[in-house]
């Protein structure tokens, strides 16, 4: 078995992060190849919500403990938006990284290397160039707080940055990061 094969059948989730009426046969066709299938849809260059946000770590956290359990069973997670697109997918990507304590500046490197551009403008108006400044505001906070991945605190912290960020998105770095403290420790 190649390698290649070796980690295809280590796959035992997919998520799909594509609108309701982007799905084709994707859910269908994971499920008949004993995938588990879960939808978390994101519009094409969106900024994810908090409750989005804790339901990937929440997946990807019961994954590792299934994987820790009984570390030949298929638990990998397989993230992915459509075929021509790579914003969602790097978008929630990048914040796994962050998670996992990768420096912002640098997942959002890694992000245009997977072929993030700034200036992409979706079909419906979405700009990379906000999901890239949510990922860059997102792990200042999440590092500067010191949150801890998979604790509640994370949980509340998702849903108070997707929030305040959806309300300031123009805000500057330095100010949405003061904004976002001050809103944090009250």
């Amino acid at each position: 078995m190649s390698l290649v094969q070796s980690l295809i059948c280590r796959i035992g989730i997919e998520i799909d992060l594509r609108e309701p009426s982007e799905v084709g046969t994707t859910e269908t066709d994971a499920r008949a190849a004993g995938l588990q299938y879960v939808n978390i849809p994101l519009s094409d260059a969106s900024t994810p919500t908090g409750n989005q946000i804790n339901q990937l770590f929440s997946i990807v956290d019961n994954a590792k403990k299934a994987q820790q359990a009984d570390p030949n069973s298929a638990n990998g997670v397989y993230i992915h938006d459509s075929s021509t697109s790579k914003y969602r997918a790097g978008l929630m990507s990048s914040l796994l990284q962050i998670r996992a304590g990768v420096n912002p500046d640098i997942a959002v490197a890694a992000g245009k290397i997977r072929g993030m551009s700034p200036n992409f403008v979706a079909k419906n108006g979405n700009k990379a160039s906000e999901q890239i400044d949510f990922i860059t505001k997102y792990g200042d906070a999440y590092q500067k707080l010191g949150i801890q991945a998979g604790s509640p605190q994370e949980q509340k912290f998702n849903t108070s940055f997707a929030t305040l960020w959806a309300n300031n998105k123009t805000a500057s770095r330095a100010d949405f990061a003061k904004a976002f403290e001050a809103q944090w420790n009250r």
